[in-house]
């Protein structure tokens, strides 16, 4: 188990190092729930993959909620 100074140099270290730099938030959380996704918007390609693929788990996620 790491110590406190190990986990917190951790933190500090992601947080210096941000690899995406910017989020999109889609829908209402009183609807079928919001989507905030983190992303890099130099790289359309790799954005649009990563939308689809929240739009794909926020289905699944309220399909089982609804189960």
């Amino acid at each position: 188990m790491t110590n406190k100074h190990e986990l917190i140099a951790k933190v500090l270290e992601l947080l210096a190092h941000e690899e995406l730099p910017d989020s999109l938030e889609i829908g209402t959380p009183s609807k079928s729930g919001a989507l905030k996704i983190y992303l890099d918007f130099e790289k359309p390609e790799e954005c649009k993959k990563k939308i689809d693929n929240a739009f794909e788990i926020r289905t699944y996620a309220n399909t089982k909620m609804m189960q």
